[in-house]
């Protein structure tokens, strides 16, 4: 019998006595660290976001203009009206960049605080270490430690183990979490499935009882109802904005609430080449009032010191505005640049409402305490409590691969 028709579902069995305690589990808030990464896919433009320089020549300044924060000189892209109110709840990196620019590699970089040359993931994911470090599930009701709200490139713990891959939290990975059979029924069920571990133990039988761990325990517990949106208020649905961006946000808070630690969301579609005003104008606003709105909502739930929101993408764009994309004919935009990348945060046991690092009058390259992707990853491990330049594990090769390298607190 093939002990893959047992069960297609995940658990390790090492649970079983625990079972009854996480169907009774509800999903009261969890106290802890966490990380909601804002994935700004593409590249979005410094410019127009972070670096709003209204001193800039006409050709190079913001195409949307400019608005003051909070922070006494301090220009934020004009775009930003929601998110300019809460800037001194905030930080805003100006001297953050790399080297390679690169769609595919610098997204890879960016995920793991290593520079990666090739086409395909090489390094384990920043999300991915964390939730080997803290465990894959929680221990109160059986919450991924990682989650992805809609997948993108890099976020995968490759050759860490699968284990530690983001769960998705999204309709089609959230789906089968709703058990088809009874609980009695399933102990008998992994009953059978430990008697043949027994007698056919091997690595792969062993990454299989933890992702069935993982299976388990969200489908026995009340967690599920943390997946589900539908569950928040009508001005709650207002407030964030009833749009993708306004959703994810919002499920990013029930999921930290309930005891999600890493938590990814994927807002693409920067890659703006040409027709930079018109394309910022559709993405920005949406985005401005969900962020906004997760800083209320968190600071007033008072878990601002729990929770770090970082926001970012995988480079900045070209400081002068082009002709038009691709073949010169059209609307201007901005190319690739990765010297300098738009970063800002939210929350977590720091200083907030700062400027920090200094980018050089042009708004193109970083000019004092310059940072790169392995301290922004050093940093997301130091709010989870992390030591990322002293921690190391085994690679395939048996090769012991440090965390971080050489990174440096940017908060």
């Amino acid at each position: 019998m093939n002990r893959r028709n047992f069960i297609t579902y995940g658990t390790s069995l090492a649970s079983l006595p625990l079972l009854a305690q996480y169907a009774k589990a509800s999903s009261k808030p969890v106290n802890h660290k966490s990380v909601v990464f804002l994935f700004l896919g593409g590249g979005p433009t410094h410019i127009e976001l972070t670096h709003a320089n209204p001193d800039l020549k006409m050709e190079q300044r913001s195409v949307v203009g400019e608005i003051q924060s909070k922070i006494p000189g301090y220009h934020l892209g004009g775009l930003f009206s929601e998110i300019s109110k809460y800037s001194d709840r905030m930080n805003f990196i100006k001297s953050y960049g790399h080297t390679n620019a690169s769609h595919q590699q610098a997204v890879y970089w960016q995920f793991s605080g290593k520079p990666q040359n090739q086409l395909s993931q090489m390094e384990p994911s920043i999300g991915s270490i964390a939730t080997k470090v803290l465990g894959t599930n929680s221990p109160v009701n059986g919450i991924p430690t990682h989650l992805s709200i809609s997948k993108t490139d890099g976020e995968n713990a490759v050759w860490l183990g699968s284990i530690y891959n983001p769960f998705e939290a999204t309709e089609k990975g959230t789906r089968d979490l709703t058990l088809s059979i009874s609980q009695e029924q399933l102990q008998s069920r992994l009953n059978i499935l430990e008697s043949l571990d027994k007698n056919s133990w091997d690595v792969d039988n062993a990454s299989s009882q933890k992702l069935r761990y993982q299976a388990t325990d969200l489908m026995l517990g009340d967690v599920k109802k943390a997946f589900e949106i539908k569950h928040e208020s009508e001005s709650m649905r207002d407030l964030y904005g009833r749009n993708f961006i306004g959703d994810s946000m919002l499920l990013a808070r029930r999921l930290i609430q309930n005891g999600g630690r890493f938590i990814n969301i994927n807002y693409g579609g920067w890659d703006m080449h040409g027709n930079i005003k018109s394309s910022l104008e559709a993405r920005v606003p949406p985005m401005d009032k969900a962020i906004a709105a997760f800083v209320q909502d968190i600071t007033s739930l008072g878990m601002e010191k729990d929770v770090l929101l970082v926001v970012t993408g995988e480079f900045g764009r070209t400081p002068k505005l082009n002709n038009g994309s691709p073949s010169g004919v059209g609307l201007p935009g901005r190319d690739h640049w990765a010297q300098l990348c738009a970063l800002f945060t939210f929350g977590g046991d720091y200083q907030q409402g700062r400027v920090i690092g200094k980018s050089d009058r042009t708004e193109s390259v970083r000019e004092e305490n310059a940072f790169d992707p392995k301290d922004l990853a050093y940093t997301m491990l130091n709010h989870l409590g992390i030591e990322g330049n002293s921690l190391t594990f085994m690679d395939n090769s048996g090769r012991p691969r440090y965390a971080t390298e050489g990174g440096r607190l940017i908060l």
